[in-house]
């Protein structure tokens, strides 16, 4: 959502970002143990996680307001979506709102996804201010009509806080360990493609 953010802020906006997941489940946990013999506990490696994504963050959107809700990763209910997008409804009550698309596969994507699109469909969501962002592993896959974002120079530098392997001071370049072909397709394509409740 990179580009997105970032073009939410250029144009004066404020800029919410909450984390509904944890990212617990991620396999890259293991790999990192197994391949560079750094073994982290799962809560040391959800700060990890969170670490690297707050620094990406700094580059996108300065003094962004982030919250963490901490779900457990994999296990997202549409129920549990539908009552983190309430809560930041009522905290924001006059923004524009996303999530992940529900035309995905990841399940955590596709709660928020349908239970944003849930809720703007019956008029929960002020002005129907509602947009579903597309993973890019489903750009070419699953051709849906939808608006890219175009990035801005930032964007290198954003992307960068997921490669940098620092242990000392907790940075373990997690997401480009995690989903390595996507961190490095963003890298030369950095557009946020959005759909909206019917694309």
């Amino acid at each position: 959502m990179a580009a997105d953010i970032r073009a939410n802020f250029v144009a004066g906006g404020q800029v919410v970002i909450v984390l509904v997941t944890d990212g617990s489940a991620s396999q890259s946990r293991n790999a990192m143990c197994t391949n560079k013999g750094v073994c982290l506990t799962v809560p040391e490696f959800v700060i990890a996680r969170n670490a690297e994504q707050f620094a990406a963050i700094q580059h996108l959107a300065p003094g962004a307001q982030i919250f963490y809700e901490n779900y457990k990763d994999g296990t997202l209910t549409q129920a549990q979506a539908t009552t983190v997008i309430s809560k930041y409804v009522s905290l924001f009550p006059n923004g524009s709102y996303r999530t992940m698309s529900w035309l995905d596969e990841h399940p955590d994507h596709i709660a928020l996804g349908q239970a944003l699109r849930t809720m703007t469909n019956a008029g929960l969501v002020p002005n129907g201010a509602s947009q579903f962002e597309q993973f890019r592993g489903y750009w070419d896959i699953m051709p849906i009509n939808g608006v890219f974002v175009a990035p801005d120079a930032t964007m290198a530098a954003a992307y960068d806080e997921y490669y940098y392997w620092n242990p000392p001071i907790g940075r373990y370049a997690i997401g480009s360990q995690s989903v390595p072909t996507f961190f490095d397709s963003a890298r030369l394509d950095s557009r946020s493609k959005l759909h909206p409740t019917a694309p």
